[in-house]
């Protein structure tokens, strides 16, 4: 299926849409996806975007890159990933991938008040996806990390008491609680865990043209303002900043052992202003 049109000898990307009704974020990718096609198309450039309808693991995603059965993908940025891979360097969700929320099993509230350290809450049992970046970089600064491969029941194992907490993304934790809550769980209005990191649009380094091409269209959409009205009024974007209330909260700065050694906070225009409530000793 194309959804977008354009010369029929431009440049064809290829990509995974949002399948998963209960994943509504993935729907703003596709968004940012569709405006920068669209912008690049404006400016005198060829892009076409093709719906492959499939579902695959992020992992995959990627290799399909290579393979030509994808074009475009987006995921969070690694050292391993921007070795294999091209990234078009600008931050889909302006550095946000990387406040983490709490959601915790009701029997340990006492870790999670507001003058609470940290020190309690990694001795916690974490539960994470076993193939997630947080599960090395929470590891890595110090938490009690239990990695799963059982992504279908952690919440259910969270609810039971297998487990302590989960820290999800600022994006994400309010759809997924609203799917799984129950009396035995909450989600934490005290603290967030930050580390830097980004969500790229990625293709393979066999086609440099399709970086440039993206990286026009985005590059312009930042220009004119588009980009960031976009990210702002993406309704579940807007709840979050609403509802979680980083400014309020404690932010504890964490290490991210992942990211490349080019990676740059250095532009301001790519980045969300972090809050002022910080926990300074973990700079």
């Amino acid at each position: 299926m194309i959804v977008s049109s354009a010369p029929s000898l431009g440049n064809i990307l290829k990509y995974i849409p949002s399948n998963d009704a209960n994943d509504i974020q993935k729907i703003y990718f596709v968004d940012v996806l569709n405006a920068t096609c669209t912008r690049a198309n404006q400016l005198g450039k060829s892009c076409q975007l093709e719906v492959v309808e499939t579902s695959m693991y992020q992992q995959r995603q990627l290799k399909s890159l290579d393979e030509g059965l994808l074009d475009v993908s987006w995921t969070v940025t690694s050292r391993e990933r921007e070795a294999n891979f091209l990234p078009v360097k600008i931050p889909l969700t302006k550095g946000l991938i990387g406040y983490r929320i709490a959601v915790f099993n009701t029997m340990f509230a006492a870790s999670f008040d507001k003058g609470a350290p940290l020190s309690n809450i990694k001795k916690l049992n974490h539960i994470q996806g076993h193939d997630w970046p947080d599960t090395k970089i929470l590891t890595a600064n110090g938490f009690n990390v239990s990695p799963t491969s059982w992504y279908s029941t952690l919440y259910r194992s969270l609810d039971a008491g297998h487990y302590d907490v989960i820290l999800r993304g600022l994006f994400e934790v309010l759809s997924e609680y609203e799917l799984y809550k129950t009396p035995n769980i909450k989600i934490d209005a005290n603290h967030a865990f930050y580390y830097p990191s980004a969500i790229y649009f990625f293709v393979s380094k066999k086609r440099p043209e399709l970086a440039d091409l993206l990286m026009t269209g985005l590059e312009s959409l930042i220009e004119t303002g588009d980009f960031d009205k976009m990210f702002l009024e993406f309704a579940p974007h807007a709840t979050a900043f609403e509802t979680l209330n980083l400014d309020a909260r404690k932010v504890h700065y964490l290490e991210n052992p992942l990211l490349p050694n080019s990676f740059s906070l250095s532009d301001n225009r790519l980045w969300h202003i972090a809050p002022k409530n910080t926990d300074d000793s973990l700079h």
